[in-house]
């Protein structure tokens, strides 16, 4: 069950590593990432927000809380196994992901307003909330869909 719970601690330090790295390593990453992006795209091509640095960072928060919530959630399914947790139990625990994820947005955000060249920002705690709910309920849909696939 500790096990479990590793993907958790490991996304956890690296949202916090990203928010607590200087000012330059933020904007060098920040800018590797647009430039990266940007090479997808044919010159001049891309769309509008690749352009703006500011929404470039805030998209960036899609991946990291869809992933903190999906791994919160697989850790408190697993914490409850031993219940077998029906559909409601599952989606239960994939409200409890996304709240605890969306709360950790929140901490980050507000940890932000006490770091140089960093603010809080309403939009990203949006973005972070919108990615916890899609990450755990995504979780919760896939775990029902694999016990219903290997029911014999």
């Amino acid at each position: 069950m500790i096990s479990a719970w590793l993907p958790v601690g490991v996304m956890l330090t690296v949202i916090f590593s990203l928010t607590l790295q200087s000012p330059e390593g933020t904007l060098h990453l920040s800018g590797w990432v647009q430039e990266f992006l940007l090479s997808l795209f044919d010159k001049g091509s891309a769309p509008a927000w690749l352009y703006d640095m500011h929404w470039v960072r805030s998209y960036a928060h899609i991946p990291l809380y869809f992933a903190l919530s999906l791994t919160l959630y697989l850790a408190l399914s697993a914490s409850f196994a031993e219940r077998k947790p029906a559909f409601k139990m599952a989606m239960l625990l994939a409200l409890l992901a996304a709240v605890i994820s969306s709360l950790v947005g929140l901490f980050d955000e507000f940890i932000k307003m006490f770091l140089p060249m960093r603010e809080f920002d309403i939009v990203d705690w949006g973005i972070d909330i919108l990615a916890s709910l899609v990450g755990a309920g995504a979780g919760a849909v896939a775990k029902h869909l694999y016990k219903k696939e290997s029911a014999p």
